[in-house]
């Protein structure tokens, strides 16, 4: 029988949702260089797709559909948690209980062309993703078993095709190992009125309940005490020092931005 139709036949569609899910497990493995040529996809595999010792699960999503559309869709990705797994090296067959996520990391992909097209689908330009730790998923979102857009910028910035290798690099070098995202430091957040070292004037301003306990027993440079802080978050994480203590000296002392805005231009 002549089968050379059948692979337009069953997957010439790449917008189709299943086909284009295949298809960004396919991308992602172009992106880390592991697929060889001759290479098969393995179904029901415990994980997508493997990068030295590592099991990376591929999630995809898309804004157009096969369909017609009043509008665009809501992306949403399954991170839905595993009871049992089958290793289709080994054909091996294991159980979790209670439930877990099997991979060490998940790549979210979200290919955002309107409306979608076989052309628009190969072109990894017309794509996004994330690059997220399962640690990331088990900490934020616990037995979550999707998520959004929104969520998901609150746990990684996204990456371009070209950038893939480098975010799961740094995973595997050990980078993510102290992982905190803007989502755990809002959870964490709490207002308090701090007055400012420089004008006296009092200002709310929201700090890191973590932090902010650390900064009343201990007085430590800003660097050490919020090691993990961007700079942008640890200027609204300083309590004022003065209105606890009786004095401003400090590497901690809070100063408003107005007053620092001044002090930057002298």
């Amino acid at each position: 029988m002549d089968i050379s139709g059948f692979h337009s036949w069953a997957a010439g569609n790449l917008v189709d949702n299943r086909n284009r899910g295949i298809f960004a497990e396919w991308l992602v493995g172009q992106a880390l260089e592991i697929i060889d040529p001759g290479d098969v996809r393995k179904e029901w595999d415990a994980v997508d797709l493997r990068y030295g010792d590592i099991g990376i699960e591929i999630k995809s999503s898309g804004l157009s559909q096969t369909w017609s559309q009043v509008k665009v869709s809501t992306p949403r990705f399954d991170v839905s948690e595993q009871s049992q797994w089958w290793d289709a090296d080994t054909d091996t067959w294991g159980s979790y209980d209670p439930p877990r996520r099997t991979a060490d990391v998940y790549v979210f992909c979200l290919h955002e062309a309107v409306p979608a097209t076989n052309k628009t689908v190969v072109d990894p330009s017309q794509w996004r993703f994330w690059v997220v730790p399962t640690s990331a998923l088990n900490s934020e979102l616990g037995s979550q078993k999707s998520v959004g857009v929104r969520t998901l910028s609150g746990l990684s910035e996204s990456v371009t095709f070209s950038e893939i290798k480098t975010a799961v690099e740094q995973f595997l070098s050990g980078e993510e190992d102290h992982y905190e995202s803007a989502l755990t430091a809002t959870k964490q957040a709490k207002n308090v009125i701090a007055r400012c070292m420089s004008c006296k004037e009092k200002h709310k301003v929201t700090v890191h309940v973590a932090a902010h306990d650390r900064y009343f027993w201990f007085d430590h440079p800003l660097d050490e005490v919020w090691p993990t802080m961007t700079e942008a978050q640890s200027r609204v994480l300083i309590a004022d020092k003065e209105r606890n203590f009786g004095h401003s000296e400090g590497h901690n002392s809070y100063e408003c931005l107005k007053c620092e805005d001044r002090r930057s231009r002298l």
